[in-house]
């Protein structure tokens, strides 16, 4: 299910949401998940990552893509 983020008020109020996917994985042993989220921009998905990383310790990181491109990488803190 992806997570969808309403756009804020103002100039953008009706224009396209950017779609993402979320390539999350824990390792060879664990098959990654691909997860498609909407967010306003490339700032708001790297937040949105950062929240997904964090709410579930079955992945350690999470590969954030936007039209094929990766965008950027985030790996969870081998401390927490």
């Amino acid at each position: 299910m992806p997570y969808a983020i309403p756009a804020p008020e103002g100039p953008r109020l009706g224009a396209a949401v950017p779609a993402y996917l979320f390539h999350l994985h824990d390792g060879p042993a664990r098959p990654p998940v691909d997860e498609p989220v909407e967010a306003v921009d490339d700032a708001e998905a790297y937040d949105l990552a950062q929240i997904r990383l964090s709410l579930s310790r079955a992945f350690t990181d999470v590969r954030v893509r936007r039209n094929g491109v990766e965008l950027f990488h985030l790996r969870r803190d081998s401390k927490s």
